[in-house]
Formats: structure tokens, C-alpha cells, sequence
């Protein structure tokens, strides 16, 4: 039997080779692992409180999340040029504010949660809960 000159190639080579997704997650959990769920997803949890009067009204509420994004100074690597980055201090990321104007629906009673997800600029999807207490 005759073989062909490129039959040798394709006999018994497995090779594995990471797939971009494998390694795209690979580098954001690097990057953003602190407060991450199950889904890579980081998690914020805040108390918001109102008065009885805005519970029962409904309010706009400014909420300044802070959410892991990758340093604009060195971006991500956490060093510029040969020396460690002086803006992140090495690790690539950084917390920077959010600014959220969440409105709280009429009717909301104290201990209610509610969650949500955030996706800012040049930041992994965050989920945020916030808790509503009303003294």
C-alpha cells in the first residue's frame, strides 16, 4: 500500500492547543479574582437607607460602585518599561468608582434586596445587591 507524503503528519499527533476562550478567562481571572463568583463575575453588596417617606415614594439614589478595571497607565501587565507600574502598584488592575443612579421603585419595605448586574467600560460584568433598610 502505497502511502501519500503527507499521510505522516496526521498519524497518532494529538496536539492541545488552548482554545482563546480558555485563555481569555485564564488572564480575567488573573486580573479580577478578588470577590469573583461562580460565574467570574465580581460581586458588590451595599446598604442603601431611606425614610420611610421615600420607601413609600420611590427615589433616585446615587451609588458610587467600585468595579476592578485594568490600569490605563501600564494596561494590565503591572510594570512600565522595567519598573513596576507606580499607578497600580504592580498588579495590573485597580478599584475605580462607578457613579450608578439607581431608582428604588415605590413601595419597597425594610430588608428588601435588589440585585442586579453592572457592565462599565474596559470592566468584567459586576453583580451588585443592594439591601434597603429603613429605620
Amino acid at each position: 500500500m502505497r502511502q501519500e507524503p503527507h499521510d505522516w503528519l496526521c498519524d497518532d499527533i494529538v496536539v492541545d492547543f488552548p482554545s482563546m476562550a480558555g485563555v481569555v478567562a485564564g488572564m480575567r481571572r488573573s486580573f479580577f479574582d478578588a470577590g469573583d463568583d461562580a460565574e467570574g463575575c465580581a460581586t458588590h453588596t451595599a446598604e442603601v437607607r431611606l425614610t420611610p417617606k421615600e420607601a413609600g415614594e420611590g427615589v433616585h439614589v446615587p451609588i458610587d460602585l467600585p468595579v476592578r478595571q485594568t490600569c490605563p497607565m501600564c494596561g494590565g501587565r503591572g510594570e512600565v518599561w522595567s519598573e513596576s507600574c507606580g499607578v497600580c502598584a504592580g498588579t495590573g488592575a485597580g478599584l475605580l468608582p462607578h457613579r450608578l443612579d439607581l431608582r428604588v421603585p415605590a413601595g419597597v419595605h425594610d430588608g428588601a434586596r435588589l440585585r442586579f448586574s453592572v457592565c462599565p467600560p474596559f470592566a468584567p460584568e459586576t453583580h451588585v445587591e443592594l439591601h434597603i433598610a429603613i429605620p
